[in-house]
């Protein structure tokens, strides 16, 4: 096992949509988000698997050992807020064997519904699809956007088993380390061209294999990107997901904001 000592505080485009856009998201670059696959992953059957590999399969063992995020329908009740006290509340279902997400997203007294099956999408404000110009605008109600949106809570509520979407490259060794004070394995994942240019890290409770935190750069000789740390877990049907998620800077170790699920819901 290699090790190597990664400070939380030592070394993504650095711009995030915490702090340029109303949607408190992280800018995970567009690349890594144009692929929204909803297929379970085929994943190798052979005998021949590197450390990163097997510890992978136990954290997606411990998060979701019966592949209900691959099966089942998902309903994630979310709530995030940011330093200047802004808040927004989403609601998601997702049914990823056949391709649907929906999402409903209440802020500054607006209900925007963005709804899919396969890649074709509608929107709703306020209960209408009526929509003018200006309110598309304003909330950024395009195709382009409205697929990003998605693929984003894709990738993030569905880590770690999004780790085994096609295009994912992670290298073979566990990286021994500490990520904010404790012991953690990790993990480094890059991506092909065609699906996205961060580097990511990951790390897992060496007991457990649980998902702890993780990271991620544009250029990691900069020191751009951010952090993230997990709290929590929330619980059903035999599916664990992180609960609290708290997104920071690297460079300046700045705080950006808190995204919680208040509720989990599998199956119909």
């Amino acid at each position: 096992m290699k090790n190597r000592h990664l400070s939380p505080e030592s070394p993504r485009r650095a711009t995030t949509f915490w702090t340029e856009h109303r949607p408190f998201v992280l800018s995970l670059s567009a690349g890594l988000l144009l692929v929204a696959c909803s297929e379970r992953p085929v994943q190798d059957q052979g005998e021949s698997h590197t450390e990163a590999e097997v510890l992978l399969n136990r954290s997606i063992a411990y998060h979701d050992p019966a592949g209900a995020w691959w099966d089942e329908t998902v309903r994630l009740e979310l709530s995030s807020s940011r330093p200047d006290g802004s808040t927004r509340e989403v609601t998601l279902r997702i049914e990823n064997g056949r391709g649907v997400y929906e999402s409903v997203t209440r802020q500054d007294g607006d209900t925007v519904a963005v709804s899919f099956e396969g890649e074709t999408s509608q929107a709703s404000l306020n209960g209408s699809q009526q929509i003018s110009d200006q309110d598309r605008e304003k909330h950024r109600l395009n195709p382009e956007r409205m697929s990003f949106m998605r693929n984003y809570y894709l990738y993030l509520y569905g880590l770690p088993m999004k780790l085994r979407d096609a295009g994912t490259i992670i290298d073979p060794e566990v990286i021994s380390t500490t990520f904010q004070g404790l012991a953690v394995e990790g993990i480094r994942v890059t991506y092909e061209k065609s699906v996205g240019q961060d580097i990511w890290y990951f790390y897992f409770d060496p007991a457990s294999a649980a998902l702890v935190g993780y990271r991620f750069y544009h250029d990691e000789s900069k020191n751009d990107g951010e952090y993230i740390t997990l709290e929590g877990e929330a619980e059903a049907s035999g599916i664990r997901l992180p609960k609290v998620r708290k997104w920071y800077t690297h460079q300046e170790d700045k705080y950006l904001g808190v995204d919680t699920i208040e509720s989990l819901q599998i199956g119909d």
